[in-house]
């Protein structure tokens, strides 16, 4: 019986590890693609030597610059001021003497304080994104595996529920939920991710609100996805119990 559990269960990790390795892959080569385009490279080349003393740009003082990537003005350097100021002002990352502000949609939406000393050279810049190619997605592709993880045992624990019927438990063989939701688990995500490389999955299905800050969105994006997907793997996974169960009760009638 432990047998059988187990092997449920390694279906699911070699699967879920099979998905997290290909996140981290994918991510990883698409990201170091992107840090390598010139477009790129130029503009990381083109911004200055920015030393910082006692949380403080020392160099270059009284700068008021920006650097586009692709002909867009992006990084804003402004060291004639300790913060950005009010009135009009262009989305982007600004560093002034103080801090590093992010700007977008006419908000603030983040606020960092400058490191207590130090030199930003591109050369560290080209360093900080190329270690971020590697742990971002390796990073994504850990949570990606734990979402599986819950996703699957929930899956289980909803599958287990017609084991309450006194007719379909009699006919269940020992671990059999596990077995089924496995089978479910991989068949159905493999399809939807199928799907979703071509524009027709779930996350493309589901509807989100732009007014919502990106976050927030994603955030709300990732939580109605798997509900969708749980509950029409769990309406499968039922159906496969259901199945199993006639097929069982047949091959006793013929025994």
């Amino acid at each position: 019986m432990q047998l059988k559990i187990k092997r449920g269960l390694w279906i699911v990790f070699t699967f879920n590890l099979l998905v997290g390795a290909i996140i981290w892959w994918a991510g990883s080569s698409i990201l170091k693609t992107g840090f390598n385009l010139p477009v790129f490279t130029d503009f990381v080349d083109s911004i200055p030597a920015i030393t910082i003393e006692d949380k403080t740009v020392v160099s270059p003082l009284d700068m008021n610059a920006s650097r586009s990537l692709g002909g867009m003005p992006l990084l804003y350097i402004q060291t004639d001021r300790d913060r950005i100021g009010v009135g009009a002002i262009q989305d982007g990352v600004y560093i002034t003497r103080k801090a590093v502000t992010v700007f977008n949609n006419s908000t603030i939406q983040a606020e960092l304080e400058l490191p207590e000393k130090g030199v930003i050279t591109p050369e560290l810049i080209h360093k900080f994104f190329y270690k971020l190619a590697i742990w971002l997605p390796a990073l994504i592709g850990l949570v990606y595996m734990l979402r599986l993880w819950i996703f699957y045992l929930l899956l289980v624990g909803l599958t287990a529920l017609i084991a309450l019927v006194p007719a379909i438990r009699k006919k269940l063989t020992p671990y059999a939920i596990w077995r089924y939701a496995a089978y479910v688990h991989v068949t159905l995500l493999t399809i939807d991710f199928i799907a979703t490389y071509f524009g027709y999955g779930l996350p493309s299905l589901t509807y989100v609100n732009d007014n919502l800050p990106m976050w927030l969105g994603m955030l709300i994006l990732f939580f109605v996805t798997m509900l969708i997907q749980l509950i029409v793997a769990w309406l499968v996974s039922i159906v496969v119990v259901l199945v199993a169960t006639y097929r069982n009760k047949n091959k006793k009638k013929k025994s």
